[in-house]
């Protein structure tokens, strides 16, 4: 006798596989979860490589990663966009007041090391799933950064 035993999790990966790209906001609300806990899954499940996460404007979307895989193109306004991003991310870090010792400073160090390496090879990058991936570690790093500066 096999008892097939499901979680709230796999609830989740489901519903992302079925919709292929649903809002945080609508999978708490059908699944009756706080956004907060779908956030936390959907992050250790993007690390996983089972879902993808992808904000427009300020609303997170979670992504079937079989669908993303297929489409690893990026538009041109994308990586415009994209680029933009990044040179405003690295006059920020540059022009940000820190201590001359101490984390803030390695922060702003490895920050700054990392903007000017993506900005000079990002018009070589072919591959938008490495290139994501790269980015979306950066925008992390990134916001901590900020979040300690204040």
């Amino acid at each position: 006798m096999g008892v097939d035993i499901t979680t709230a999790v796999d609830s989740l990966v489901k519903l992302v596989k079925e919709r292929r790209r649903i809002s945080v906001e609508e999978v708490s609300k059908i699944l009756k979860i706080p956004e907060n806990i779908i956030n936390e899954w959907a992050n250790f499940l993007e690390e996983e490589k089972i879902i993808q996460i992808e904000y427009k404007f300020t609303t997170p979307y979670l992504l079937d990663k079989k669908q993303t895989a297929e489409n690893t193109s990026i538009s041109k306004e994308d990586f415009d966009l994209v680029n933009r991003n990044i040179q405003l991310m690295l006059s920020k870090v540059e022009n940000a007041v820190v201590p001359a010792s101490g984390k803030l400073m390695e922060q702003k160090k490895f920050l700054s090391g990392q903007l000017k390496k993506i900005s000079s090879n990002i018009k070589t990058i072919k591959n938008y799933e490495k290139f994501k991936d790269d980015y979306d570690k950066l925008v992390k790093y990134y916001n901590i950064f900020k979040k300690n500066l204040k």
